[in-house]
């Protein structure tokens, strides 16, 4: 989830989406257990933390269901596609009433 570098281009997008540092796998550190990279990842101003939380939860799924396709479907996305339809998840949270995730990066559909 964390350490491919398929991955790691998603969170390196997410991170310069969301204006968050510590999402970006350049920082992070190789002693990380699965609780403390969490935590590092929430290390945000208490305004965004929610929206941070709802981000890295839909970053998470949506690498697990690709990983499924992989090696269920032998089916793959690109990651400029993976991160089409990461933001097209995004957008159907935040319309959904994901106000925190969109004070986060709702700004992302203005441009």
């Amino acid at each position: 989830m964390v350490e491919c570098p398929y991955s790691k281009q998603i969170w390196s997008a997410a991170a310069t989406w969301a204006g968050c540092p510590s999402l970006s796998p350049a920082i992070w550190s190789a002693n990380f257990d699965l609780q403390s990279w969490f935590c590092h990842l929430l290390k945000v101003q208490q305004q965004y933390r929610k929206g941070v939380g709802s981000l890295v939860l839909l970053i998470v799924w949506s690498l697990w269901r690709e990983r499924n396709n992989r090696i269920f479907r032998k089916a793959e996305l690109s990651v400029p596609r993976f991160i089409s339809f990461l933001r097209d998840a995004i957008r159907m949270w935040i319309f959904a009433g994901a106000k925190f995730l969109s004070s986060l990066v709702g700004h992302i559909f203005c441009e």
